[in-house]
């Protein structure tokens, strides 16, 4: 049962959403990710808690709702997505890329 728990908390997150914004807040122990619609913000605590070996000291979420968007061949629809703001302690360094590379 624990394994299915660890598999749903490694999918709750889905990428960190890279940004020059993001960047600048990674500074500051503020680290911005791309995470499943369905997640919430107690899960997304405790799948970075699990990734990353680190407690968040707060997490935020944000829903974007899809967007229209004119081109030259016609409209293209951006999907919905939902972003999540994760502030860590100071004493803490996490390095975003760690999910990544353990694949």
């Amino acid at each position: 049962m624990t394994s299915i728990k660890n598999e749903q908390l490694l999918c709750a997150i889905i990428a960190p959403h890279v940004t020059e914004k993001t960047m600048k807040l990674s500074e500051n122990n503020i680290h911005v990710f791309k995470v499943q619609m369905s997640a919430t913000k107690p899960q997304i605590s405790k799948a970075c808690e699990f990734i990353y070996g680190a407690q968040p000291t707060s997490v935020k979420t944000m829903t974007y709702k899809p967007v229209a968007k004119r081109n030259m061949r016609g409209f293209k629809t951006e999907k919905r997505y939902k972003k999540a703001v994760v502030r860590f302690s100071e004493s803490v360094t996490i390095d975003i890329n760690k999910k990544v590379s353990e694949e």
